[in-house]
C-alpha cells in the first residue's frame, strides 16, 4: 500500500480507469513490503522468518497499531492496525474537505481480483480460492451513523492492482454529518486466525460481510429510514473440554465502544440453522431460533448473557445434541418509536480484550475412586490414627484431613482394598487376622490371609463393609468401649 497528495474530485465525464489513475493513492507501505502484504497476513504466526520491516506490521502480540498524519493531505490520517492475518487500514477526515477518495496499490503474483455482490474484493488464486480479502468498505462519523455507499474500482496495473474506493460525497457533506469520519476497508488472509463469526443485518440488507471493528443492535437510520438492526456472533471451534466434565454455567459477554449508550434491554437467540459472515442476509437469515434470555440490560461498556437457557444450549454445542449455529443479539423491544441502537466490538477488532466470547464453567471428574466413609448412625468417620503399620483405625468427627480420605482399589468380584490417603502403602486391615469378634482394625503394609480384603454389602441406604476372610459376614463397627473401629 502506497501514499501520496489527494487530487481534486473528478469530473464526471472520466471513465472509470481515469477515475482509479486519478484518485489519491494511499502510500503507507513501502513497495517492498506491500509486495508481501499476502505473506505477512498469512504467516504472522512465524515471526522468526520475517524480516524486521514486516515484523512491525506483524508484531509479536495479538495487535498492533501505526498511526501516519496527513498522508492524504492535510487533516486526513491513516491508520493501520495489525491482528493475526488481519491489516485494517482506516483513513480519517478530521474536518470536512473536497477529498474524493483513495487508491490501495497492491502487489501480487498469481492471483485474480474480482469484486464480489456484496462490495468486497477477492483476491483469487489459479484455483479460484480466495488467498485473501478486502472486506467490504464502509464509513462512519462520530456519532456512528455509517454509511455502505462507496463505489470501488480495480484496474491492473503491472504489478498487481490498484483499488480505488470512493465514498457518496453527498453523505460527506451532509449538513448533520460529524467528523471525524472514517473509511474503513480490512484486509484479511483467507486462513485468518481468528476463531470465530460475526457480522450484522438490517430489515431488507443484503450481506454486510465481516464489518470491520462493530456491529449494530437496536433501531438505526439507514438512508435516513430507521431500520431494525441485529446482530450474530458464532465461535468456529470451541475449546476442548473432556468427555466427562460437566458444564454448570455458561455466559456470553460482548462489550461496547465507548459513547455508545442504550435505554433499552436486549434479547439473545440460539440458532439453529447455518450462516456465514460472508453469506447471510436479511433474507436467508436462519429462522429457526429460541429465545435464550431477555430483558438483558448492559452495565456500563459490557452486556452479559446469562441464563439456565444459555448453559444448556453450550451444552448442547458440547454433546452434539445441537449445531452450533451461534447467537443472535436484538432489543426486547424492538418498536420504531423513539428510535435507539448499541454498538457492539466484534472479532475484528484491533484489541483483543474487547471481542466477544463465551465464559464456561464446568467441574473436573476426580480422577481416583477417593472418598470420606461416615457411619451413618453415629455420624463419626473412618480415620487413620498414624502413618505407621498397624496404626489403629478409629471414628472420628469430621477434618477434613488425607487420614479420613480412602482410595477404594477394585479386585474385582465385588472385592476392594481400602487405601488411607495419609499413608497411601498401607491398606486397611485386621489385627490380629483373625475372624474374631472385637478385633482391632489398623491399617497394614501387607497381608496373606485376605484381612485387607472387603466387599461392599448394600444396607438402609448405604453400604457395610464387611471382611472378605470372614465366613460369618463380619463388619466394620465402631467399639462401644473407645474411639477405635473393630470388627463384628
Amino acid at each position: 500500500m502506497e501514499d501520496g497528495e489527494p487530487e481534486p474530485a473528478e469530473e464526471a465525464e472520466k471513465t472509470s480507469s481515469d477515475a482509479v489513475d486519478d484518485i489519491a493513492v494511499s502510500r503507507v507501505f513501502e513497495s517492498a513490503r506491500t509486495s508481501r502484504i499476502a505473506t505477512v497476513l498469512d504467516r504472522t504466526e512465524e515471526l522468526a522468518q520475517l524480516s524486521e520491516e514486516q515484523r512491525q506490521t506483524a508484531a509479536p502480540k495479538i495487535s498492533s497499531g501505526l498511526v501516519y498524519a496527513d498522508v492524504l493531505g492535510d487533516g486526513i490520517n491513516a491508520r493501520y492496525s495489525v491482528r493475526p492475518g488481519r491489516v485494517k487500514e482506516d483513513i480519517i477526515l478530521n474536518a470536512p474537505s473536497d477529498f474524493g477518495g483513495y487508491a490501495m496499490d497492491i502487489t501480487v503474483e498469481g492471483l485474480t481480483a474480482v469484486k464480489a455482490e456484496n462490495n468486497s474484493v477477492e483476491f483469487l488464486n489459479g484455483d479460484g480460492e480466495a488467498v485473501f480479502v478486502i472486506q467490504t468498505p464502509y464509513v462512519y462519523d462520530a456519532v456512528d451513523d455509517i454509511s455502505y455507499d462507496i463505489n470501488i474500482e480495480i484496474k491492473e496495473t503491472a504489478e498487481g492492482y490498484r483499488i480505488a474506493f470512493a465514498p457518496d460525497t453527498e453523505w460527506l457533506n451532509e449538513d448533520e454529518r460529524v467528523y471525524p469520519v472514517v473509511i474503513d476497508p480490512t484486509v484479511t488472509s483467507a486462513r485468518a486466525l481468528s476463531n470465530a463469526y460475526d457480522t450484522y443485518i438490517y430489515d431488507g440488507s443484503g450481506n454486510l460481510g465481516g464489518l470491520g471493528d462493530r456491529m449494530y443492535v437496536g433501531i438505526k437510520s439507514v438512508s435516513s429510514v430507521y431500520k431494525k438492526h441485529w446482530a450474530y456472533w458464532r465461535v468456529l471451534t470451541l475449546p476442548s473440554l473432556g468427555s466427562s466434565y460437566t458444564i454448570t454455567d455458561a455466559s456470553f459477554i460482548a462489550q461496547h465502544p465507548s459513547g455508545t449508550s442504550t435505554s433499552r434491554p436486549f434479547s439473545l437467540y440460539g440458532l439453529d440453522g447455518y450462516w456465514t459472515e460472508g453469506t447471510l442476509t436479511w433474507a436467508n437469515k436462519p429462522v429457526n431460533d429460541t429465545l435464550l434470555v431477555s430483558g438483558v440490560n448492559r452495565s456500563n461498556l459490557t452486556t452479559t448473557f446469562s441464563s439456565s437457557a444459555v448453559t444448556q444450549r453450550v451444552r448442547d454445542w458440547y454433546s452434539g445434541a445441537r449445531a452450533n449455529d451461534g447467537f443472535m443479539i436484538c432489543y426486547t423491544d424492538e418498536s420504531l418509536a423513539n428510535p435507539d441502537y448499541n454498538a457492539f466490538w466484534t472479532c475484528d477488532g484491533s484489541t483483543a480484550s474487547y471481542v466477544p466470547y463465551i465464559s464456561i464453567t464446568y467441574t473436573v471428574p476426580t480422577t481416583s475412586n477417593v472418598y470420606y466413609i461416615r457411619n451413618l448412625y453415629y455420624g463419626n468417620y473412618l480415620t487413620a490414627s498414624g502413618t505407621s503399620n498397624l496404626s489403629n483405625v478409629t471414628a472420628a468427627a469430621y477434618s477434613g484431613g488425607s487420614n479420613q480420605k480412602w482410595e477404594l482399589v477394585s479386585l474385582g468380584s465385588n472385592q476392594y482394598q481400602l487405601i488411607p490417603q495419609n499413608a497411601t502403602s498401607y491398606k486397611l486391615s485386621i489385627n490380629p487376622e483373625t475372624n474374631v469378634d472385637g478385633n482391632p482394625i489398623v491399617i497394614r503394609s501387607s497381608s496373606s490371609v485376605n484381612s485387607d480384603k472387603w466387599r461392599l454389602v448394600a444396607s438402609g441406604g448405604g453400604y457395610m463393609i464387611e471382611s472378605v476372610m470372614s465366613s460369618t459376614g463380619k463388619v466394620l463397627e465402631p467399639s462401644t468401649t473407645s474411639s477405635n473401629v473393630v470388627l463384628y
